[in-house]
């Protein structure tokens, strides 16, 4: 062959190469969505439904409930079904106005979840595709690790909390406009630009790679044709930069998940400084204090457009139990522990730890950091495909780089193990306010990004023949290894009598050489054999025996099959219809409603939590195994689901609780007999009883039996007893001395404190009929502060009825009432107090005849309105200042964007002059 035929061959392969690189990407992004669509299928169909954990328990009752107003055309500010009433606005997941929740809002739950996923998971995608191409990796590093992140186990798994990973989607292309801004500095030179102009991912094998030029951020060496300054002269201008990382910015702050929000945020500061620090380039130091000033700016300006939503959280947590701080027992109780690690390696050692009816769900217990449990984190396997690489990746040269992506992966892996480390407990007693980002475990995604990193830069280097040859052979011995040892765990069952005989003293228990065989057998030499692949493959590019390009989209494809198949092994869709069932316990409450002629608005409560016990004859159609408990749960209304329109409740769980209402119940609770750690000796009915009667609640539902022992009926003296039924394990109780929700007060008993009001309402001891709580005594509490204005109402209103005088001429009707507004028509011979037994809480105004009045906390609780002599309309609205001045601040976000815009747009032009 001559000289000519082989520079014809060479071109053809180049070509051939070059039509392949410009093809991956589209081809990535198509294959990507199939595998999505592929996974989501059952709930895309309709043929499946979600129903693991907070997604039965949490989200799609507010979903609901926000869709159904949506519906009738009311922004649902506020929600009437829960503590009396809540802030529906100030509950930062699913977050009100986050754009893409719509879907969840105005679809199906399951199959709008499903279109949420799939399009957070590909907005994942392509911006770790675009942020790696823009530091100069090669298209092949780019599309594996679009692949990689993609597909993360912690995508999948973490659905039951499906905020966490969106919010963490929105990362990678905040990167790469954080990126862009950050190379705002370099100027725009001919001579450079010509040279450059080559495609990002073509390499020059004989392009030396040192730690000389370029910053931090550049995954290549600038003076290789793989550095992005070519690219940046035929990109747009920065001003979409701009414009991109506040609107990224603004969505992961819109997503309503500080706990990897906040992280995410950092990681983008932390882009821009090392930018900064770590850039040896010629331009002006002022120039580069800009670059940090503009990503500042825009980080900031996202965060201002997300004010709306921002505000009424702050809010809500400044009066929620996070306002002092959680208990760093509670803060810490989801921690990354060790098999939480390995299964960032191993594929699902122990199966599906959701699962109730998989082989292994009887060891849940000995991995968990938090026994009795599910899992916080299902997984977040990565394969030992991407770990592999990511080892070939510390023999990148670009040692600041490196540095960086350290630094990283150990503060986030010490955050993230919680309380496995001294670290996070130390974090959290220096700033007591990180208490607010509970459960550390959420963090895991964090050291899974840098490993991803990492097997890019390893990438790099079999692309460019630079990984010394040791390295694949070094890692292999390591997986020969591991084979080894799972092929040896694989067969403990039938070691295990041999050395419970002759090795050990005493009997070995039987579910160690269970655990041992699926988790640790079969687990780890399916990995084993992936990490040995891996090697073999590496070492065939590394010799030529194989295109390193078609060798690294090979590797892309097995590891999109691998993360697939673990994916789909642990995958938490059931039988559908699911959501839709109905509900016996809200047929019951009705049937009681219609039965006691109470109004339809009548409240109840739940005396019970998770874990309930599901009595044996439960069995609803075409719901299997897994879903039984969750279904069950569902149907006997478990604190914050609303799935009837009618019901109504005066307790919730963790949406928008304030500490004051969550103390009064959850301390008389302890003393009930429906607690499951109260003592026979202490039990006293009496302080929940009195949380029933200045809540106006009318109806509660026990269990009959939990966890195989009997619960104590309520006092028959404070509750009557409707109905019980054996086969569905529930009693319902009326509560005697009920209040209405609205009323005059006979007397006003005014206090120092909110703990002296708590001393009264929680005395486990009776009291005579003609005191406080009992009787029909209508008795209001009121702080001295609150009602020092009208002090003289004190002595108006005590002298002129007697305890429990029922001939009160004071009246009132409620003419009209939405979730959101309150108008009641008022009869008032004399001044009174009109107490409504409705959640006190900012944001609410009251009018009297058109004129604002004061609204008082009554009760600890409540709300109370002093009204003068005389007939009055008395309107309340629930209108939140915090949400007008979101909205301000967000007007001002906006402009501070078209500022930045136009800034960055100005320097640029004078920078091409």
């Amino acid at each position: 062959m001559t000289a000519t035929d082989e520079s014809a061959d060479e071109s053809v392969k180049q070509k051939s190469a070059g039509k392949l690189v410009g093809q991956a990407p589209v081809l990535t992004l198509t294959g990507l969505a199939l595998i999505l669509l592929t996974y989501y299928w059952p709930c895309l169909a309709g043929t499946g439904d979600f129903f693991i954990s907070d997604l039965s328990f949490y989200f799609q009752p507010f979903c609901q409930f926000i869709g159904r107003e949506l519906k009738a055309g009311i922004l649902p500010l506020w929600n009437p079904h829960l503590y009396s009433g809540m802030s529906q606005l100030a509950v930062p997941s699913p977050a009100l106005f986050y754009p893409p929740s719509f879907i969840l809002f105005l679809l199906p739950f399951s199959l709008g979840l499903s279109i949420y996923m799939i399009v957070h998971q590909l907005i994942g995608a392509i911006g770790t595709y675009l942020f790696l191409r823009r530091v100069g990796a090669a298209v092949e590093s780019s599309c594996f690790a679009a692949v990689a992140f993609c597909l993360c186990a912690y995508n999948f798994t973490l659905i039951q909390n499906f905020t966490l990973p969106a919010t963490i989607c929105w990362l990678p292309l905040a990167l790469y406009f954080c990126d862009g801004i950050a190379r705002l500095p370099r100027r725009v030179d001919a001579g450079i630009a010509s040279d450059n102009l080559k495609p990002a991912g073509s390499v020059r094998s004989d392009a030396s790679q040192d730690d000389t030029g370029g910053s931090v951020g550049d995954l290549n060496d600038p003076k290789q044709a793989g550095s992005s300054h070519g690219e940046r002269a035929r990109k747009p201008g920065k001003w979409i930069d701009v414009l991109g990382l506040t609107l990224t910015t603004s969505m992961i702050v819109y997503c309503g998940r500080p706990e990897v929000g906040v992280p995410a945020l950092v990681l983008l500061t932390t882009l821009a400084v090392a930018h900064f620090f770590f850039s040896n380039s010629r331009e002006d130091f002022k120039i580069r204090i800009l670059a940090v000033a503009v990503v500042g700016s825009s980080m900031l300006a996202g965060i201002l457009l997300a004010a709306p939503i921002l505000l009424p959280g702050i809010e809500w947590a400044s009066l929620s139990p996070r306002a002092s701080g959680l208990d760093a027992k509670w803060v810490l109780l989801w921690s990354a522990n060790w098999y939480d690690w390995l299964g960032t390696v191993l594929a699902n050692p122990l199966g599906s730890l959701y699962l109730l009816n998989v082989d292994a769900a009887h060891l849940r217990h000995l991995v968990l950091s938090r026994g009795g449990s599910i899992p916080f984190v299902g997984s977040s396997y990565l394969s030992a495909i991407v770990f592999t690489l990511a080892s070939f990746g510390f023999f990148c040269k670009r040692k600041k780089l490196l540095l960086v992506l350290i630094g990283i992966f150990l503060v986030s892996f010490l955050m993230a193990s919680g309380s496995a480390t001294p670290f996070a407990p130390s974090i959290i007693k220096l700033s007591p306010a990180l208490s607010a980002f509970r459960y550390p475990v959420k963090l895991v995604i964090v050291p899974c990004l840098v490993l991803i990193l990492l097997a890019v830069l390893g990438i790099e280097l079999i692309l460019k023949r630079e990984l010394p040859a040791r390295a694949p052979k070094a890692v292999a011995t390591f997986w020969c290894l591991l084979l080894l040892g799972g092929a040896i765990a694989y067969n403990v069952p039938a070691i295990a009598p041999l050395s419970a005989k002759y090795l050990v003293v005493g009997k070995v228990p039987e579910h160690i050489p269970q655990m041992v065989r699926i988790g640790f057998g079969g687990a780890v030499v399916n990995s084993a054999l992936l990490g040995l692949f891996t090697c073999v493959v590496t070492w065939c590019c590394l010799q030529g025996k194989i295109a390193a390009q078609f060798g690294i989209y090979f590797l892309s494809a097995v590891l999109a099959g691998n993360l697939l198949w673990a994916s789909f092994s642990i995958r938490q869709i059931g039988w559908a219809p699911y959501f839709s069932n109905p509900s016996f316990m809200a047929e019951e409450i009705d049937n009681v409603q219609k039965k006691l002629q109470l109004p339809a608005t009548s409240r109840m409560v739940n005396l019970y939590f998770d874990p309930l016990t599901v009595p044996a004859e439960y069995d609803p159609s075409r719901i299997g195994k897994d879903q039984r408990f969750f279904s069950y749960a569902r149907e006997m209304l478990l604190h914050n689901i609303v799935i009837c329109p009618s019901l109504y409740s005066s307790f919730g769980y963790e949406a928008a609780e304030t500490k004051d209402y969550k103390e009064y119940f959850t301390d008389a609770m302890v003393w009930s007999s429906q607690h499951s750690k109260a003592e026979p000796e202490t039990m006293s009915d009496v302080p929940i009883h009195r949380f029933m009667q200045i809540t106006a609640t009318e109806l509660v539902n026990t269990q009959m039996t939990r966890l195989s022992k009997p619960v104590p009926s309520l006092d028959k003296d404070l509750f009557e007893l409707i109905k019980e039924d054996k086969s569905r394990n529930f009693r319902i109780f009326r509560v005697k001395n009920s209040r209405k929700r609205f009323f005059f007060a006979n007397r006003i008993v005014p206090v120092e404190s909110f703990a002296d009001l708590k001393k009264v309402i929680l005395a486990r001891e009776k009291m005579p009929q003609t005191a406080a709580f009992d009787g029909n005594a209508q008795i209001v509490y009121v702080l001295n502060r609150d009602f020092f204005p009208n002090k003289k109402l004190f002595e108006a209103v005590n002298e002129q009825f007697k305890i429990g005088d029922e001939s009160s001429p004071n009246k009132c009707e409620v003419i009209e009432q939405t979730s959101q507004t309150l108008k009641i028509q008022c009869f008032v011979e004399k001044d009174g107090l009109l107490y409504m037994a409705e959640h006190y809480y900012p944001g609410w105004i009251a009018e009297l005849d058109g004129r604002p009045v004061q609204i008082l906390k009554a009760n600890g609780l409540n709300r109370a309105i002093v009204i003068p002599k005389g007939q009055h309309t008395l309107s309340l609205a629930y209108r939140p200042f915090v949400l007008n001045w979101g909205l301000c601040i967000a007007a001002v976000g906006m402009l501070m964007t078209g500022l930045m815009m136009l800034l960055v747009s100005s320097f640029e032009m004078k920078s091409r002059k």
